[in-house]
């Protein structure tokens, strides 16, 4: 099927053999993966597009690493979202028949808006975990899909991370795009360590299958908030995207 000069050949990492995919990757040079879901997906699905990959000759494959750079800065058990994507980069750093590269963005756009993500609003209060003064960088995700383009195109980006931004806000400044006609009152919660304590106790309480959603919630809002996974530069200059600022994008959501 072909639309938009795209050809979509369909596969399933899953119930799919290695083998099977190497066939349809024949004559592919870029593989670019956008999965999201469990280990079963992220991490063993991902590890059969890679062997995939080597047997049919596909020069670099693009991991699904979005979001936060966890290759340099979070640890195993910081997030089970991100724990399937940590693991997998073993399994790229230990082969040499395929180039990889991590492509780490931040936050996206519209997770800083989500509710009860990063503050909690109460009438004109807003109660948050961490420094008001953090800085988060953020990317909209139209502009992380043209990153990506470039980046899996361009033979010099490989084996190792890339970090892109569209924009940079302290999580003072998150709050009052959050609510712009809000003369707001700040109450903290406590700190960012404190927000991990409670998580790391929650989880040593042991989880009910209904917790694990708000725990990977709260746990990314940690990352978010803390500062951890915060790079000192970006790569944009290695790219010919001008991102849309996030005060834009607020402005399009109107």
């Amino acid at each position: 099927m072909n639309i938009s000069n795209a050809h979509i050949i369909e596969g399933d990492v899953v119930t799919s053999s290695v083998e099977d995919l190497a066939q349809l990757f024949k004559g592919i040079e870029v593989i670019v993966s956008a999965l999201s879901g469990d280990q079963s997906i992220v991490y063993d699905g991902q590890l059969k597009l890679l062997n995939a990959a080597k047997l049919s000759g596909v020069k670099k494959f693009v991991p699904s690493s979005y979001g936060f750079n966890f290759q340099d800065y979070l640890q195993l058990g910081d997030s089970f979202l991100i724990d399937p994507k940590k693991k997998l980069i073993s399994d790229l750093q230990s082969q040499n028949q395929v180039d990889y590269l991590l492509i780490h963005n931040g936050l996206f756009y519209s997770y800083a808006f989500f509710p009860s993500f990063l503050f909690q609003k109460e009438n004109d209060t807003v109660k948050y975990y961490g420094d008001l003064n953090v800085r988060i960088q953020l990317t909209d995700t139209s502009d992380i899909a043209k990153y990506v383009v470039e980046a899996s195109l361009n033979p010099q980006l490989k084996n190792k991370s890339i970090n892109v931004a569209g924009d940079e806000k302290t999580l003072e400044e998150l709050a009052h795009l959050s609510f712009p006609q809000t003369q707001l009152e700040f109450e903290k919660l406590g700190s960012a360590q404190d927000l991990k304590n409670h998580i790391q106790k929650e989880i040593q309480q042991g989880l009910k299958p209904e917790q694990i959603g708000p725990i990977i919630y709260q746990q990314l809002q940690w990352i978010a908030i803390s500062g951890v996974a915060h790079p000192p530069k970006t790569d944009n200059d290695l790219f010919n995207v001008k991102p849309l600022s996030l005060n834009d994008y607020v402005k399009n959501q109107k």
